[in-house]
């Protein structure tokens, strides 16, 4: 069996972060995205990937390359143009010969795929959308099903108040491959949109697996610092790959404080009097004297200077921060933007 990942879309809800990479490389936890996909899949036994690219795929390639540092083996197919997320599916059509495991480009999943794959043979079905409760369902397709979990009505992100009710769909399938017939060749088509509503009006066996188990979908600045948060609390496994950022425990200088939550790279300079509670700091990072970090995520090769403070915010690669400067409130530096000293943001 093998797994297919969407990663067609430019990333735009995660700009400026998404500028320079692809969404499935923005690091969580000083890790690429893309391997805490990668951890959930190979935990469901499956060991071969198709990774489906239009923006920046040469940089993803360069990354993971074919697999084999990572005990995968990983394919990729480039769309010439934009094709939907089920038109995505079907141009990867030669290199899928079974049912197949489909996760989202934007999904970060704590969800046991092995059951999910195991309920999905269970019930004989066509194709299985793994659902889950939310406060705010607006922006996610929604799900209604019967007592035996049958599909019985998909709509994808309603603005009526009354259709949001129930279920929502995470972004993770199973397919039969006999769904590549149902999906036309060459042009724009939508899982969400077009598959779904085709499947459940001629009652083809389409399933809900309910879950109640932790997933993030991974769509803008605020959810991005939410999964940082989430990974240093525990609640999402840590990929274990070759290579991989390690949390370990280190010396510091006099008088800094580092919370045990916080993620720190050990190629930092991290200079006396630092304060660094819930945060991550990316690699090559030069945090200068009494700086203050907190519930923040700092990019590689980024400079802090001294005295400055970084509250509930994202600095992006190569950054320079001024001496004094106030960041706080959310804000959201892209790469290699320079903060004048006594700066408030």
């Amino acid at each position: 069996m093998k797994a297919l990942i969407l990663a067609g879309g430019k990333g735009e809800g995660l700009l400026p972060l998404t500028c320079n990479y692809p969404k499935l490389m923005v690091p969580i936890g000083n890790i690429p995205f893309v391997f805490y996909q990668l951890d959930a899949i190979k935990r469901a036994g499956i060991k071969e990937v198709i990774i489906c690219l239009t923006y920046q795929p040469r940089r993803l390639r360069e990354l993971l390359g074919d697999g084999a540092n990572y005990g995968v083996v990983v394919h990729y197919t480039n769309e010439p143009e934009p094709l939907g997320t089920a038109g995505a599916i079907k141009n990867a059509e030669p290199m899928i010969d079974e049912t197949c495991l489909v996760l989202n480009g934007d999904i970060l999943p704590a969800i046991n795929l092995r059951k999910v794959l195991e309920k999905h043979f269970q019930k004989r079905s066509l194709a299985t959308i793994v659902t889950s409760p939310v406060e705010d369902p607006e922006e996610y397709g929604i799900i209604r099903q019967n007592r035996q979990h049958m599909i019985t009505r998909f709509t994808e992100k309603p603005g009526d108040a009354v259709e949001q009710r129930g279920r929502v769909n995470v972004g993770l399938y199973v397919f039969n491959r006999e769904i590549l017939d149902l999906i036309p060749a060459g042009r724009r088509f939508s899982i969400e949109q077009d598959l779904f509503p085709q499947l459940i009006s001629h009652r083809h066996r389409l399933y809900a697996y309910n879950t109640r188990e932790y997933w993030l979908h991974l769509e803008d600045p605020g959810r991005y610092l939410q999964a940082n948060f989430d990974v240093m609390a525990g609640r999402i496994r840590i990929p274990r790959f070759y290579g991989l950022f390690q949390k370990e425990t280190r010396e510091y200088a006099a008088g800094c404080r580092v919370d045990e939550k916080s993620f720190v790279d050990p190629s930092c300079l991290i200079k006396s009097g630092v304060i660094i509670e819930n945060s991550v700091i990316g690699a090559h990072c030069r945090i200068e004297q009494d700086v203050h970090i907190k519930d923040t995520v700092i990019l590689p090769g980024t400079r802090l200077k001294r005295n400055s403070l970084l509250r509930y915010s994202i600095a992006g690669k190569n950054c320079v921060i001024g001496q004094y400067a106030r960041i706080t409130r959310g804000t959201i530096l892209g790469d290699k933007t320079v903060i004048a000293d006594h700066s408030k943001l």
